[in-house]
């Protein structure tokens, strides 16, 4: 992965910090050359042609046009229609003569600008150094003396954090995210422990200490809005909870607020797995919070795959350090789609599904009786952030392993030769939304299938042969008389292998499947 870094400020500083990070390419350019970087096809940003471009215009050294600023940076991007572009908004400066001077109107203005600019390109993406800024406080990211020094603006701090705060925008414009939170719930949903305090003598509350874990419980609650599936995980006994969640006055959360809950007096380690196993999501993909250190330890040494920071040994700073040492790092998210907003929903119908499953006489009546409507559309500009997100996410069902981003996906869709196949799922228990996808390249009368992937949500009901058979049905009306599809083995797709051949076609090499005589 390439990313280039450019500044009207000396940046050099930076590269050091992503020293650890082997799989990342950089390069920086010179001094206050980022415009003719930028416009200059011939310049070294050009040849080095990065999939990232980072750029940090220093407000105080800042004398140019905002128009002129999104001007070369649209320039760009029309030559390179991949790269993604990270734009560090403008900082408010503290350090004007004049108590009054408003500079802070003229700096919401270019803000604002390079905001709307970055809503209506999909590949732009604005990192806010104010919030930064806020948070960690001018005088620690800034040091006037490198700036005399060498044209240095940020401190060493202030490098080591925004080599952090980039590393968490890459990794949300890569779909590298966590998708369950697994909580504790006794001195971490709330203080003190139910089965021995009662639960009339616990903390939560609107003042106090008990203020804390409601706007813990809050900030949960905005997460499990933008997608993050949410599991309890707590040595309790499961009716004094649930009790605590009906009626206990100040409870945020709600009982279905959750995906699953493990309530019981097993270890917590073999508990985490179960609930893998049964979303049929790995380790890797959830973040587990708890209060103990022991029962943290033991889970680091069991489930290594699971992430588990350290909680905070100060309860005041909780819902600081869920924000910067949880959301930040693990649940980093650009925008959200209809999907993310209907995940915990959508998860419990497939495991109703489950049970349905479970009921029926036979695989064939079980099938039968979900009722499975799909819709196969063509690809459109709505539907390109969704698209992105199950290229990066799915796994099992990703016959060539790919992963784009949302500009890849845009940059794709503006080649005529380029088809998108777009599915969206329903049945008896409801709506899915968008569960697959399949890029397919078209040349005369060929045609490629290059992807084909669907959520593993649905796998297993017969939907990922439904959506090859419209695919084919529909290169046949376009004339196309050969069709091949492409697999990629991957460490997570290997149950997917055989799937062209289940379906007709013959195998031309190790990666490439030929169907013929459409």
């Amino acid at each position: 992965m390439k990313l280039a870094v450019l500044s009207n400020v000396n940046m050099d500083p930076l590269r050091f910090c992503f020293q650890k990070n082997n799989a990342l390419e950089l390069y920086f350019c010179g001094y206050n050359r980022w415009q003719a970087e930028l416009l200059d096809t011939n310049s070294e940003l050009h040849k080095f042609a990065p999939d990232y471009v980072f750029l940090y215009l220093n407000a105080g050294e800042w004398n140019g046009e905002i128009s002129g600023l999104l001007a070369s940076v649209k320039t760009y991007l029309d030559y390179a229609k991949t790269t993604n572009f990270i734009i560090a908004n403008f900082n408010y400066l503290p350090t004007e003569i004049l108590i009054n001077y408003d500079n802070d109107s003229y700096v919401n203005l270019l803000n604002k600008t390079m905001n709307d600019f970055s809503k209506e390109n999909h590949q732009v993406t604005i990192l806010d150094f104010n919030r930064i800024i806020r948070w960690f406080g001018y005088k620690n990211l800034f040091d006037e003396k490198y700036w005399y020094l060498g044209r240095i603006k940020l401190s060493n701090e202030g490098f080591k954090v925004l080599a952090n705060e980039i590393t968490h925008v890459l990794n949300c414009l890569q779909g590298k995210t966590k998708k369950v939170l697994v909580l504790d719930l006794d001195n971490t949903l709330w203080g003190g422990i139910l089965g021995e305090d009662g639960m009339n003598n616990l903390l939560l509350s609107e003042e106090g200490i008990g203020r804390i874990f409601a706007d813990f419980q809050k900030k949960i609650k905005q997460l499990k809005e933008m997608g993050v599936l949410l599991v309890s995980c707590s040595k309790n006994n499961e009716p004094e909870v649930m009790e605590m969640f009906e009626k206990h006055p100040n409870m945020l959360l709600q009982w279905e607020d959750f995906i699953l809950h493990k309530i019981n007096w097993e270890r917590k380690s073999d508990n985490i797995a179960e609930v893998a196993k049964t979303l049929q999501l790995g380790l890797d993909s959830m973040v587990f919070i708890d209060d103990s250190r022991q029962e943290r330890e033991l889970l680091k040494q069991l489930l290594p795959e699971v992430e588990t920071p350290d909680f905070p040994e100060d309860i005041s700073l909780l819902n600081q350090w869920f924000v910067w040492e949880v959301v930040y790092p693990f649940f980093p998210k650009k925008q959200l789609t209809e999907e993310d907003k209907e995940k915990t929903i959508q998860y419990k119908r497939n495991l109703s599904r489950k049970n349905e499953e479970l009921r029926t006489m036979n695989y064939e009546e079980f099938l039968a009786s979900l009722q499975i409507k799909l819709n196969i559309s063509e690809l459109a500009d709505f539907h390109i952030s969704r698209v992105a997100q199950l290229t990066q996410k799915t796994n099992q069902f990703n016959l060539s392993g790919k992963r784009y981003t949302e500009a890849e996906i845009s940059a794709m869709a503006s080649d005529k030769n380029s088809v998108f196949f777009i599915c969206d799922y329903e049945d008896k228990f409801g709506k899915e939304g968008i569960i697959g996808c399949a890029i397919v390249h078209i040349e005369e009368k060929k045609a490629v299938i290059e992807n084909l992937l669907l959520s593993c949500r649905v796998l297993g009901r017969e939907v990922e042969n439904l959506f090859l058979q419209h695919i084919l049905s529909d290169l046949k009306e376009k004339s196309i008389c050969k069709v091949e599809g492409i697999f990629r083995a991957t460490e997570k797709n290997i149950a997917a292998k055989d799937f062209y051949l289940k379906n007709g076609f013959i195998p031309i090499n190790e990666q490439c499947y030929l169907f013929e005589n459409l």
